[in-house]
């Protein structure tokens, strides 16, 4: 043994060390995630569309698919694992989750080779299924813009709820 490995462990047993290591990080990872809270994956997937519509309105389309991917990804991975409110029509709701796949199906589409018209409209379409489900969720109140550039959940006047000061 000369100087410079005096003390140090062999290589292969490093090595097998580090293997040992990974292993156990990967086994980790494989561990059931708990499953996500509804009002998270709603806020993510409200940012995203709200991002994802900032984006369209000034010809981002780039962007815009990049958080539509995101926004897929939540909507197919996290939502069917997040416990659901169970107030108001369910079966409603789970028809606007319908409705809004296949729009952002469309969108998707649109935003591979973008023609502004088509985009607003199925942007308008993923916002009306959005606005479908909450109302048959008795939550009305939380509103998504029809318009590319919107806030979500929209805060302006003209999205008072009626009956609601």
């Amino acid at each position: 043994m000369d100087k410079t490995t005096q003390g140090r462990a062999p290589r292969w047993q490093t090595g097998v060390a580090w293997v040992a290591v990974g292993l156990a990080i990967g086994a980790g990872a494989c561990r059931a995630q708990p499953a996500p809270r509804y009002g998270q994956a709603m806020h993510e997937i409200g940012r995203r569309f709200e991002v994802l519509g900032r984006a369209a309105a000034v010809g981002r389309y780039e962007l815009a698919r990049y958080e539509l991917d995101e926004l897929n990804e939540v909507v197919e991975d996290d939502l069917p694992r997040a416990q659901a409110p169970q107030v108001g029509d369910l079966a409603g709701a789970a028809a606007s989750l319908r409705a809004m796949q296949v729009a952002l199906t469309s969108l998707q589409r649109d935003l591979q080779d973008p023609v502004p018209g088509t985009v607003r409209a199925h942007f308008a379409q993923v916002a009306k299924a959005c606005n479908a489900c909450h109302a048959s969720l008795a939550h009305g109140f939380i509103q998504v813009p029809e318009e590319l550039g919107g806030s979500v959940p929209r805060t302006d006047a003209g999205s008072l709820v009626r009956g609601v000061p």
